[in-house]
């Protein structure tokens, strides 16, 4: 049988009537992610190039709150984490990294506002290529499926760490019920998972990422547990492309798309193919 090509999609526009405010795009809170203490208009040195590790970020245009001041005293006398987050356009977090280790610089003056350097280490950080994904969702959570569809498969991988960092959806668990998961973009593990998560949980919603978490889910708290039903859509799109980059006995590439079909039966799954 002939491989089924996956369908082209088109490129992701800005949500019709919504844009970005010039008011604050990021805050500086500490280490319980509760507390305020900056607001700034943009950040340089957070989304990064390479591998993150220890850096100074730019706080660009910053309103201080009394808070800070206290807190860059601490930092002097010993270790004080503290977090950046990105804010959407009602002011509320959006997602963030924690920063260990933090040392405040002296505000600078830039115009009406400070610029001020905060830095410390980060153990995980989003790349460059996440920053328009985190625009894009600070403007509003995806109102239909596959959004992540048009980006490359490093927007996609930010799509999907950003979504995994969003608060799952409160009430129980479903069972018994019917999922339609769409195929048609699902080329890569990646596109599985962000897939997966929005046939069971809706546009922009997630059921883990990585194998450990994936299959974790199905214990509980991702919205569905077994038995429930899945109608893989277009399913000869993934078929020759679903691979896992090494087989844990073998050491080569294994068939991910029948493994992952039998492990969904295994544990209650009933996948239908049509």
């Amino acid at each position: 049988m002939a491989a089924v090509q996956p369908t082209s999609y088109p490129a992701e526009l800005e949500p019709p009537g919504r844009h970005m405010s010039d008011g604050p795009r990021f805050a500086l809170f500490d280490e319980s992610g509760e507390i305020p203490l900056a607001f700034c208009a943009d950040v340089t040195g957070f989304f990064y190039g390479s591998n993150p590790g220890h850096r100074a970020i730019t706080l660009r245009k910053c309103t201080p709150t009394p808070a800070l001041a206290e807190v860059a005293g601490q930092a002097r006398k010993e270790q004080v984490d503290l977090s950046i987050k990105m804010l959407d356009t009602q002011g509320r977090p959006l997602a963030g990294e924690l920063i260990c280790g933090v040392e405040v610089g002296t505000p600078r003056r830039s115009g009406e506002a400070h610029d001020v350097v905060v830095s410390g280490t980060l153990w995980s950080a989003p790349t460059v290529a996440a920053r328009p994904i985190w625009e894009r969702w600070c403007l509003g959570r995806p109102e239909t499926n596959n959004r992540w569809a048009a980006y490359a498969p490093n927007g996609r991988e930010a799509w999907l760490s950003l979504v995994c960092r969003q608060p799952r959806r409160t009430g129980p668990d479903a069972q018994h019920r019917t999922y339609q998961l769409d195929g048609r973009y699902i080329t890569d593990l990646t596109s599985f998972y962000l897939a997966f998560g929005e046939a069971i949980n809706g546009p922009g919603g997630s059921y883990g990422a990585g194998f450990f978490w994936f299959w974790d889910s199905f214990k509980g708290g991702a919205g569905a547990i077994p038995p429930f039903t899945v109608v893989w859509n277009d399913w000869q799109v993934a078929a020759p492309r679903l691979r896992y980059p090494y087989h844990p006995v073998g050491g080569t590439p294994s068939d991910c798309f029948a493994m992952t079909v039998a492990g969904l039966r295994e544990i209650g799954v009933e996948v239908v193919l049509p």
